[in-house]
Formats: structure tokens, C-alpha cells, sequence
């Protein structure tokens, strides 16, 4: 298994390799993609211990760096913490279930 950094890492380069499908030009789709971005994140940060400290920094890390372009920013800091939670909620109550069916 991969430790968490390396997932970071991973994450990052397939995000600056892809950029158009996590950052298109149009404003409204931007927001959607982001946002999606941030509940799959936040999905796979899930799996691993200490993935909180990752989470203040992950907005410069994703988001602002990939939106130097005339779109810019699409979301808010608060807006991607809020999409990883939910990931990482989701993930949460996914392993539950698992659990219960067992």
C-alpha cells in the first residue's frame, strides 16, 4: 500500500497531467469538476492515518495552483475542505456498511 504522501504526490501529477478535466475553462463546469475533485480526494486521504494535516494545505496544492489562467479560482478554500469532508464522510460510511455486512 502506498503511504500517504506518495498517494499526495500521486494525485497531484495525474491532476497536472489531466488539467483540462479538472479545470475547464468554462467557470460553472470548473466548479462542478473542483468540487468532484475534492470528494474523490477526500475519498482516497480517507485511507490513510494523518491525512488532517494534509487537508490545510491542499487547497494552494490543487486548486490555486492550477487556476492560473483568465477562469482563475472557481472555488472557495472553505467549498474544498467542505468537498473533502464530504469524501471523507462518505468513505467513513462506506466502511461501515462493509463492516455491517460481514
Amino acid at each position: 500500500m502506498k503511504s500517504l504522501p506518495e498517494y499526495i504526490q500521486e494525485i497531484e501529477t495525474i491532476v497536472n497531467a489531466r488539467r483540462n478535466l479538472f479545470f475547464p475553462s468554462n467557470a460553472p463546469l470548473r466548479k462542478r469538476a473542483n468540487l468532484r475533485l475534492g470528494r474523490e480526494f477526500g475519498y482516497g486521504l480517507a485511507h490513510f492515518n494523518g491525512y488532517k494535516k494534509y487537508i490545510q494545505t491542499s487547497y494552494s496544492r490543487v486548486i490555486v495552483k492550477n487556476s492560473f489562467d483568465s477562469t482563475g479560482v472557481a472555488i472557495s478554500s472553505r467549498e474544498w475542505v467542505a468537498a473533502l469532508n464530504e469524501g471523507i464522510e462518505q468513505y467513513k460510511a462506506d466502511a461501515i456498511t462493509l463492516i455491517d455486512k460481514k
